[in-house]
């Protein structure tokens, strides 16, 4: 059975002399509603003898906090809470049932995944590939998974268990890399500061950094005095008189003067 109108209509006049906001008298009488009609789906299903029943209450707090924001879940269990403390005010419950009502915490927020947020930020600081920075993170998520599984692992400071484990459960390689892995987060993270030192990488392949390239030193300018011209190139001085010209022997004979002398008989 829901909650009738009539409780609903004395609690407004409750409210109406406690001379509340119209806005506060207004949201709640909402939220009594919005109880009432949540009653009435679950007796859709099974039988309900008290609506204002304690386990009734948790099961509609459990629904607010799935189905609602965490501050409209808490404002409708506060008036709940006042609806609950009325009815016994005036006798009609004996003791208020919504006295272990408590709010809606806020969800916590996804810690494991901004510790894999913070080793994947300083694995990228340290230069390495996207490939490294992946099977890094496949190692750190297969021990957090590990450690919510092994409640016995209450600190950090404990992943000898861890280490144990990979020993036994894969192989020697295999091992060998998760449990460096695991060191390196440990260090990384801050979870464990008796890791003083990062260990050694296992695939992690270092950028190699080159030097820049020295600017070339410019050349001193050399003063103007101390520059001589260049060499000009020799010119051949004229001769006084043209040289005579080459005349064949048999040419020449022909040019003599002089007639030969003549023979002798």
């Amino acid at each position: 059975m829901s909650v009738s109108s009539l409780l609903i209509d004395q609690f407004a006049q409750f409210l109406g002399k406690e001379n509340v906001s119209a806005n506060t008298y207004k949201n709640y009488l909402s939220d009594i509603r919005h109880f009432s009609d949540w009653v009435s789906q679950i007796e859709t299903t099974q039988p309900v003898t008290n609506p204002l029943d304690e386990l009734l209450l948790s099961s509609y707090r459990d629904y607010l906090s799935v189905n609602c924001p965490v501050k409209t879940a808490n404002r409708r269990l506060s008036s709940l809470r006042k609806f609950c403390y009325f009815l016994a005010s005036i006798g009609y419950l004996p003791s208020d049932p919504s006295w272990k009502l408590t709010n809606v915490t806020p969800p916590q927020p996804d810690t494991d995944h901004l510790l894999l947020a913070r080793f994947a930020k300083s694995l990228q600081s340290e230069g390495a590939s996207i490939a490294t920075v992946n099977n890094y993170l496949s190692d750190a998520r297969d021990y957090l998974k590990f450690k919510s599984l092994h409640p016995e692992i209450l600190q950090d400071s404990q992943y000898e268990t861890y280490i144990n484990h990979q020993v036994t459960a894969s192989s020697p390689a295999t091992a060998k890399r998760r449990v460096s892995s695991i060191k390196k987060f440990l260090y990384l993270t801050s979870l464990h500061p008796q890791v003083s030192t990062p260990p050694p990488p296992v695939y992690y392949t270092p950028v190699v950094q080159m030097e820049p390239e020295l600017p070339t030193p410019a050349e001193e300018p050399v003063p103007i005095d101390l520059i001589s011209p260049p060499p000009s190139p020799e010119i051949p001085l004229p001769l006084s008189s043209p040289p005579p010209p080459l005349i064949p022997p048999a040419a020449a004979a022909l040019h003599r003067t002089t007639p030969p002398p003549s023979s002798t008989r």
